[in-house]
């Protein structure tokens, strides 16, 4: 909820701005570098009616993605984003109390930028990934199974960006269209193989980050 209402700040600042400003158009010219990342945080309570999984649990989860990317032509941007996420479920009731998990990615991607303004812009972003991760199961701090799994597909994100400078720009991306293989196994035994194609909104896809353009 707090990313989101930061988000939203940041929408009707820039529009504010982008009024009292004389009309030009948003540009970041061909052979421009840009070097930055976002960051997302969230947490959620979730109670689940499955009588194979634990009914009540607490997450929190934190994630980071550092990203290089060079424009192609103007306003549109080729690069690459790796990904680095920890996440941390607590259980009720249930012989599993905890759950650990690291995940690490690799997307490249390809964005293009719509300006309505010379600093506001829209974005949105295309991105072929894979994903992996690993989670560790704890019942009264001990560990006792270790679950693996591959994450690839696709995602298509929108997002908003904002020059403050000639040289920075703050950025959000919010929510993802997406398709999805995953599979993983647990102490190094198949278990589960699933295609996803969806539309999500959570916390934990919402994105806040910064920017830092050479040319």
């Amino acid at each position: 909820m707090q990313n989101f209402i930061i988000t939203l700040v940041l929408f009707l600042l820039s529009l504010f701005v982008s009024a009292q400003e004389a009309p030009k158009k948003f540009l970041i010219e061909k052979g421009t570098w840009s070097l930055g990342g976002s960051f997302a945080v969230g947490s959620a309570h979730t109670s689940s009616e499955r009588v194979d999984y634990p009914r009540d649990f607490k997450t929190f989860s934190f994630n980071i993605r550092p990203d290089v990317g060079y424009f192609i032509a103007p306003n549109l941007q080729a690069g690459i984003q790796l990904g680095y996420g920890y996440s941390k479920n607590k259980y009720e009731e249930s012989v599993l109390t905890e759950l650990k998990r690291n995940s690490f990615s690799i997307a490249p991607y390809l964005r293009k930028f719509f300006g309505l303004s010379s600093k506001f812009s829209v974005s949105l972003t295309g991105s072929p990934y894979y994903n992996f991760s690993q989670n560790d199961e704890y019942s009264d701090n001990e560990q006792f199974g270790q679950l693996r799994s591959e994450n690839y597909g696709v995602n298509i994100r929108p997002g908003i960006f904002f020059m403050l400078s000639e040289k920075f720009s703050l950025n959000a991306d919010f929510g993802r269209l997406y398709y999805s293989h995953f599979s993983d196994s647990r102490d190094g035994e198949d278990r589960e193989k699933s295609d996803q194609f969806g539309l999500s909104f959570s916390t934990d896809n919402i994105w806040i980050g910064l920017r830092y353009y050479i040319n």
